[in-house]
């Protein structure tokens, strides 16, 4: 029996930033997912990292804390 959430129940969640469009080849760390994030980009994300909360952006939220805070 497989651990964590099916595909299907993947498909169409939010995560942070980060909505969750299809399933994407798997690789060293796991399932992929193909997500939208909310600046438009699209980027593959490891489904751990999604479910966990350690990515929640495409990158342009860590973006967009730097800038606000001068760096």
């Amino acid at each position: 029996m497989k651990k964590g959430f099916p595909d299907e129940e993947m498909i169409g969640k939010t995560f942070g930033r980060l909505k969750v469009l299809e399933r994407a080849p798997s690789d060293h760390s796991g399932r992929r997912f193909k997500c939208l994030c909310v600046c438009g980009t699209i980027k593959e994300i490891a489904g751990n990292f999604l479910r966990s909360g350690t990515t929640k952006s495409c990158g342009c939220l860590r973006k967009r804390v730097a800038i606000s805070e001068g760096f």
